[in-house]
C-alpha cells in the first residue's frame, strides 16, 4: 500500500494543504539514493525490497500533489525524468560507485529535509492537514522492520546510522499525530465559543428589547383599532336617527 492512502486523500480533498512539497521531492530524491547505493552494495533484498516500490509511488505522489495544486508542467515532468534515469544509472553502475557512495553519504541530510520541513510546518499550524496517519504509520512500520533487519543482516555503519536516524525522524512526525489531535482542535473551538459570548449576549438584549417594542407598538396599533371598532359598533346600534338626535342637543 505505501504512499497510495496519501495520494489518495490528497486526490479526494483537491488540495496538497498541510503536507510538505519539499519533502515530497526530498523523500523521492531519497528512496531512489536508497535503491542504488543497495544495488551496487549488493545488500540482502529483504533489506530494501520495499524501495523501490516506494520511490515509484513517491513519484506518484508528486505528480498528484502538483496536479491538484496546479503547478504540474512540462518541467516538473523534465525533473521527474532525470531524477528516474540519474538513479537507474547509479544503479547499474554507469555513474561511478564512488559517487552513488557520495550520494548515500548526503543521504542523511536527506532525512532532515524530508522529515524537518514537515514538522515545521505541523508545528507552526498546530495540525497534520492532509498528511494521512495511515501512511505515516505503515512508512514507520516499514522503517522499524527495515532498520532490525539491517542491524541483524548488514555489517555497513553508514546504512545503519542512516536508518536509525530515518527512524528517528518518522517517530518525530508519528507523535505529532497525537499532540495534534482533533481533541486539541475541540478545545481551540471551545475557547472561541467562550470568547464570543461576550458579543454574542448584547446581540441577544438588542433583539429582546426590539422585539418588547415591536409588540408594544403591535399593542397599540390593536388597542387604536379595537376602539375604531367599537365606535363603528356603537354607531350600528344607535342609527343614523341618534345620531341626528345628539347632533341637534348639541
Amino acid at each position: 500500500i505505501g504512499k497510495l492512502p496519501q495520494v489518495h486523500a490528497i486526490w479526494c480533498a483537491g488540495s496538497a494543504t498541510g503536507v510538505s512539497i519539499m519533502s515530497i521531492w526530498t523523500e523521492m530524491i531519497s528512496m531512489g539514493i536508497q535503491f542504488a547505493y543497495n544495488v551496487v552494495r549488493s545488500t540482502p533484498l529483504t533489506t530494501y525490497a520495499e524501495v523501490p516500490i516506494l520511490f515509484g509511488q513517491m513519484i506518484l505522489l508528486a505528480v498528484v500533489a502538483a496536479w491538484v495544486d496546479g503547478y504540474l508542467t512540462v518541467r516538473i515532468w523534465i525533473i521527474l525524468l532525470l531524477v528516474v534515469v540519474l538513479t537507474l544509472c547509479m544503479a547499474i553502475g554507469l555513474i561511478p560507485t564512488t559517487v552513488t557512495l557520495g550520494f548515500y553519504a548526503l543521504n542523511a541530510l536527506l532525512g532532515f529535509l524530508i522529515v524537518g520541513p514537515q514538522v515545521l510546518m505541523n508545528w507552526r499550524t498546530r495540525s497534520t492537514g492532509q498528511l494521512s496517519l495511515a501512511v505515516t504509520s505503515m512508512t514507520f512500520g516499514g522503517l522499524s522492520s527495515r532498520l532490525f533487519t539491517t542491524l541483524v543482516e548488514v555489517d555497513d555503519a553508514a546504512l545503519r546510522v542512516t536508518m536509525l536516524l530515518n527512524w528517528l525522524l518518522t517517530l518525530t512526525l508519528l507523535l505529532q499525530f497525537w499532540a495534534y489531535s482533533p481533541s486539541g482542535a475541540t478545545v481551540s473551538q471551545t475557547v472561541c465559543q467562550e470568547e464570543l459570548t461576550p458579543a454574542v449576549v448584547p446581540a441577544r438584549t438588542t433583539l429582546s428589547k426590539l422585539s418588547l417594542h415591536a409588540q408594544g407598538s403591535a399593542s397599540s396599533l390593536m388597542g387604536a383599532a379595537s376602539k375604531i371598532g367599537s365606535h363603528r359598533c356603537l354607531t350600528d346600534l344607535v342609527g343614523e336617527e341618534g345620531i341626528n338626535r345628539f347632533e341637534k342637543v348639541q
